[in-house]
């Protein structure tokens, strides 16, 4: 089973399992689900990668067409290379980010009334990610962070070959780490009771080299008496 650590805010993959799940469905009650991004498509997400920094890094997201369940495929390649000319310390990262979630009266989604991030994924490596959580914050360049981390070997994923399955996590919200500037933030603030996000994001900074392919199918929040579908 999934363990989460408050402490580190881990949530780690076992070997062998499913694990993810969501998106936020607008309108229901907190006693359900909410989607936090719909449609998930790709047009308005962010791709970065290290190459701003002269990194070898290199990603790209597209829409979901395989399974008929929607959503992004997010693939590519880390590289620890980097150019000798650059000022950067550390390379080999990639992260996507959500467009605005806001609307036309807030800058932010209003998550108050749930309790827990629920992510809907099919997982085609043995990576692990970051979850960003941008919040609606005066104070710039915050962000929330909560962690996926697979203990799977590689050959043990690639031998599933196409046969890969939906996983679900969830992330309580109250557990994710608040950092700044890529640095943990020394006087942390919890998302307890107040959850109002700008943007949300994924992104793979684990120190290795190779491929990754992550399809991220539901983005969603569920509330505290949320019960999984029969």
């Amino acid at each position: 089973m999934f363990l989460l650590r408050r402490a580190t805010n881990i949530q780690r993959l076992p070997l062998n399992r499913s694990f993810f799940s969501g998106i936020f469905e607008t309108g229901l009650s907190p006693l359900a689900k909410k989607s936090i991004v719909e449609p998930l498509v790709s047009e308005g997400w962010k791709v970065t990668t290290d190459m701003d920094i002269r990194g070898s890094s290199r990603a790209t997201l597209e829409n979901n067409t395989e399974g008929g369940e929607g959503g992004l495929r997010w693939r590519g390649h880390t590289s620890l290379d980097l150019d000798q000319n650059s000022k950067a310390v550390k390379t080999g990262f990639v992260s996507i980010t959500s467009p605005p979630l806001g609307g036309m009266l807030t800058p932010y989604l209003d998550l108050d009334d749930y309790e827990t991030l629920m992510l809907t994924l099919r997982k085609r490596d043995n990576r692990n990610y970051i979850v960003n959580l941008h919040p609606d914050s005066y104070i710039n360049g915050e962000i929330y962070q909560g962690y996926i981390m697979d203990d799977r070997e590689e050959e043990d994923v690639l031998a599933l070959g196409d046969n890969v399955e939906e996983i679900t996590v969830k992330l309580p919200f109250s557990n994710f780490m608040l950092t700044k500037e890529g640095r943990v933030s020394t006087h942390q603030r919890t998302m307890d009771g107040i959850v109002r996000l700008q943007n949300v994001g994924l992104l793979l900074a684990d120190g290795r080299e190779g491929d990754f392919d992550l399809e991220v199918i539901k983005i969603e929040a569920i509330g505290k008496y949320y019960q999984e579908e029969e």
